[in-house]
């Protein structure tokens, strides 16, 4: 399934532990269940730079990633929409996420140009 948002920030490697903290913690306040793969497979991955990959959970589906992995000076944040979460919460939970990381790390995301139209939903949906 495509995203339903893209984003995309410049990203200091060595703020990886906080920043995955962060993440879970959020995850948590929205009672979402995090995923985290394996920081030394997703080092591997990332020319042996320090990298990491969260997902949120919500009815079994990851409505939201957050990664560095690949290119480690760049943060990825994807949100999907799988018609599960109301599409409002979704919206409320990119706007913390991306807030969160800026108040606390001064990371500035810049929303990506999807191909098409973003997925979304008739009104009242």
């Amino acid at each position: 399934m495509p995203p339903y948002s893209l984003y995309k920030a410049k990203f200091d490697v060595s703020k990886v532990d906080d920043v995955e903290n962060t993440m879970v913690v959020i995850a948590k306040r929205w009672n979402l269940e995090p995923f985290q793969k394996d920081r030394e497979q997703m080092k591997f991955l990332t020319q042996n730079k320090e990298a990491f990959f969260i997902a949120f959970y919500f009815d079994g589906d990851p409505v939201l990633v957050v990664t560095n992995v690949g290119v480690g000076e760049v943060l990825t944040l994807s949100a999907t929409d799988y018609k599960k979460m109301p599409i409002s919460d979704l919206k409320k939970l990119i706007v913390e996420v991306i807030d969160a990381l800026k108040d606390q790390f001064n990371i500035e995301f810049k929303k990506e140009k999807l191909k098409g139209s973003p997925i979304s939903r008739p009104p009242g949906n």
